[in-house]
């Protein structure tokens, strides 16, 4: 593999795991906002449904850019 195919692995995996980071941290705080009152529980499905949807297109995203570098670094 060239120094430039693992440079870009390296840095969409990074990208990768700081969605994911990013997706618990929201979690937790939608959590404690709905544990404390402040938004209320019906609230609570639709934050998480869109937390989620914001992940999914986040790490398909990266997953696309992987493949592009990848196939650039085949040719």
């Amino acid at each position: 593999m060239t120094d430039r195919l693992v440079a870009s692995q390296r840095r969409a995996m990074g990208i990768f795991l700081g969605s994911v980071l990013v997706l618990g941290i929201a979690m937790i705080v939608v959590s404690v906002l709905v544990h404390s009152g402040m938004v209320p529980p019906s609230a609570d499905l639709s934050l998480v449904a869109g937390i989620f949807v914001g992940g999914t297109i986040g790490s398909l995203f990266t997953l696309a850019v992987l493949k592009t570098e990848r196939s650039k670094g085949e040719q």
